[in-house]
């Protein structure tokens, strides 16, 4: 008889999830050092200069690893299932994922290539409709359509809302993950924590509430971002782009959706709030103090959470580790929200081990020397 709290370990979905999360972490690491080579053959690179602020030319291209091992784990993991991809209609809801995620990395990797013919990437609007095309995509298939109430009734959202409130919530998250891919390690490191919390829930929930495949979507992008990040903390070798950026925002706020929201109570609502609350608080007061002050909101400038400790004397690492800190808290705290005190022993496990990690890696000589931030310094 399992031990209480262990019987997780015994379920034959589980396997699946082990594929997906070895896969794709085998796939990103060549991956990512292969595209980085391959940039700086081709001169593909973050050119030094204006508000930019590596030292020196760096490739935007580290999505590319994180796409590869996303997406052969996910396709890996969801063949493992076996029974149970007939469960809840699995495939119907993750594939559309899937295209969606696709069609934002490769907007997000034209914008990065056409940065180094010294243009500021593909236009504003170009990127805006096809951040509303995928979230259209994933509000097809996953939606919001009732809140439930305190005694026990419901609340029935017009379809228009469901709509309206999903496409919203997606391409909110998506500028969210870029605005703070403004430090060496942050939007990956951060990303990851997060993944993983929804990795955890999705696979706690799964059986109750047939979110099979949004765990293994969930556990494919942590493994996805473990080679990019080999490159990505300070001095970063490789930056992630729009492309890592837009790719990471959409599949958490798709996974979020289909799997937390799936169901109609209000705490379905509130755990992805706050599981992606560091981001989203974060976009949300950059860009009120930007309308407030008369300027326009999608202005660049310092008011980034990494740029005021980075401004007040914060080290990069420390900086890191008080994000990291924040977003496991924020996982936890979603953990608390939906009962699931042992997956939450298990993320605060994992981000305690990732933050003794950053904090005892001796840096070579002259890593650290001058580097404030070395991120795409985003809007």
């Amino acid at each position: 008889m399992p031990i209480a709290g262990l019987t997780i370990f015994w379920r034959d979905d589980i396997r699946s999830y082990a594929v997906a999360l070895l896969v794709a972490a085998a796939v990103s690491i060549p991956a990512a050092a292969w595209a980085r080579k391959l940039a700086l053959d081709r001169g593909l690179v973050d050119p030094t200069g204006g508000r930019k602020q590596h030292k020196l030319p760096t490739p935007r291209v580290g999505g590319f690893g994180i796409f590869a091992g996303f997406l052969l784990g996910s396709v890996t993991g969801l063949l493992m299932l076996g029974r149970h991809l007939g469960d809840g209609r699995v495939l119907a809801t993750v594939l559309p994922m899937l295209c969606g995620a696709t069609l934002m990395f490769f907007t997000g990797l034209a914008d990065d290539l056409s940065h180094r013919q010294g243009r500021e990437g593909l236009p504003a609007g170009v990127k805006l409709v096809a951040q509303l095309a995928a979230a259209c995509v994933v509000a097809s298939v996953a939606r919001v359509q009732y809140l439930q109430v305190p005694g026990g009734g419901y609340i029935s959202f017009p379809e228009w809302l469901q709509w309206a409130s999903t496409v919203f919530w997606i391409v909110v998250v998506m500028n969210s993950i870029n605005f703070i891919d403004g430090m060496d390690g942050l939007a990956g490191g951060v990303s990851l924590i997060f993944a993983l919390s929804l990795a955890l829930v999705g696979i706690s929930r799964a059986p109750g509430v047939k979110c099979y495949g949004e765990a293994v979507l969930a556990i494919a992008l942590v493994g996805g971002l473990v080679g990019f990040l080999r490159l990505n903390f300070p001095p970063a070798k490789v930056f992630m782009g729009d492309g890592g950026a837009l790719l990471l925002g959409y599949v958490l706020a798709a996974i979020s959706v289909s799997g937390l929201m799936k169901s109609a109570a209000l705490i379905g609502v509130l755990a992805p709030l706050m599981v992606l609350a560091l981001p989203m608080v974060d976009l949300v007061k950059v860009v009120a103090g930007r309308v407030m002050r008369g300027e326009n909101p999608m202005k660049a400038d310092r008011t980034h959470l990494h740029h005021r400790l980075a401004d007040a004397g914060w080290s990069v690492y420390s900086a890191l580790l008080f994000a990291y800190a924040l977003a496991g808290l924020c996982g936890c705290a979603a953990m608390s929200l939906l009962r699931l005190r042992g997956a939450g022993v298990v993320l605060a496990l994992t981000v305690a081990l990732m933050l003794i990690g950053v904090a005892t890696r001796r840096p070579r000589g002259g890593e650290l020397d001058g580097v404030e931030s070395g991120g795409d310094d985003p809007a």
